[in-house]
């Protein structure tokens, strides 16, 4: 099965580097582009919070 890339605040997002947040957007993609501009610093660029985000809800399902 092929996962189209979906864009999250001009940043394409895929399955296979963001399986969280590709599932998430997939359910409510103006929630998480909410969650991102309500986290987003001054000059900071989206990728770099979808990043962390991914990874801080990655290691959440570890727990």
């Amino acid at each position: 099965m092929k996962y189209e890339p979906i864009k999250i605040l001009d940043t394409e997002i895929n399955k296979e580097h963001f399986p969280i947040l590709y599932d998430w957007a997939l359910k409510d993609k103006e929630g998480l582009e909410q969650r991102i501009l309500s986290d987003l610093q001054p000059n900071e660029k989206p990728i770099t919070l979808l990043v962390m985000l991914e990874m801080d809800l990655e290691e959440q399902q570890l727990k």
